[in-house]
């Protein structure tokens, strides 16, 4: 099963990446590396001249996912 993590749509040199994880989009490992690996691909993408990042209709993100956090703590 494949959860996605973030929508990115492109047109007229204009990148939208839309996070959608969870119901407030609480920043974690992975919700980071996907944006990371978006900014890196868009980076070389040559027709995108602005990226926009968004959330969800509710709330743009809830901030660090402080239980996940503890739980699994980073090295």
């Amino acid at each position: 099963m494949v959860i996605e993590l973030i929508r990115c749509n492109r047109s007229a040199g204009v990148a939208t990446i839309e996070m959608c994880h969870g119901k407030v989009n609480a920043m974690d490992l992975d919700l980071c590396l996907a944006l990371e690996r978006c900014f890196e691909e868009l980076e070389r993408d040559p027709e995108i001249e602005v990226a926009v990042l968004t959330g969800n209709r509710r709330v743009f993100s809830a901030g660090v996912d402080l239980k996940r956090l503890i739980a699994e703590p980073l090295d």
